[in-house]
């Protein structure tokens, strides 16, 4: 009688899971609307519940993977069944890079967006990056930054000539990082940014020194 009350208690704690499961699923909002609202920080479950979509068969069947050449390396790019209003603009292509959820914009339409949410430019050398925490406490971080295939570059030759960037990305950051902790890895940045580049440069001049012959 106990294993039997036992079993019908895992088989109904079971099938309470699987309904709270399909009902969560159900309720997730993955919506063109909801993923607008995830790019501006104001919606960090449609954030979830969309990324989460992606690797699944409840992929909305309005976002379709993109294929515009030259996107930067880690970058998943798609591209939407009609144009999203983001910030006060159309856009047809959006963006995931880790924490983030992003659009790209023209360098004049992006610090337009800077400007209008009152960010911050991160003192930093290699790379521009502005942001303004919608908690300072827990994030989420508003933000807008240059992501390009010469990243490289900015790493390891921070202080080489760059052209600007034509184009920016912004959107939302939704990483579990507090306003504090993440300026305080900022301002590491670009001494390990420096190292690095340094490194590099002992690496190439050991390589190119001449090796000494072996005796016979």
């Amino acid at each position: 009688m106990l294993i039997r009350s036992l079993t019908r208690g895992a088989i109904a704690v079971l099938a309470l899971a699987a309904a709270t499961t399909a009902q969560a699923e159900a309720a997730a909002d993955l919506s063109p609307e909801a993923l607008a609202r995830a790019v501006e920080c104001k919606d960090g479950d449609a954030y979830r519940a969309i990324g989460e979509s992606i690797w699944s068969p409840q992929q909305p069947k309005w976002l379709k993977s993109s294929d515009r050449p030259g996107q930067p390396l880690g970058y998943m790019e798609y591209r939407v069944e009609a144009p999203l209003t983001v910030f006060g603009r159309p856009v047809d292509h959006v963006g995931f890079l880790t924490n983030w959820v992003v659009i790209e914009l023209p360098r004049d339409e992006a610090l337009a967006v800077v400007k209008a949410q009152a960010m911050e430019r991160l003192p930093i050398r290699i790379g521009e990056q502005y942001y303004r925490f919608v908690d300072d406490d827990h994030g989420p971080m508003m933000g807008v930054f240059e992501l390009s295939n010469d990243a490289l570059l900015a790493l390891f030759a921070p202080k080489a000539p760059r052209e600007q960037a034509k184009t920016l990305f912004v959107g939302c950051n939704y990483g579990p990082v507090s306003k504090a902790e993440f300026l305080e890895a900022a301002s590491h940045a670009d001494a390990a940014s420096d190292k690095a580049a340094a490194d590099v440069k002992s690496m190439i001049e050991d390589m190119a020194k001449p090796k000494a012959k072996s005796k016979p």
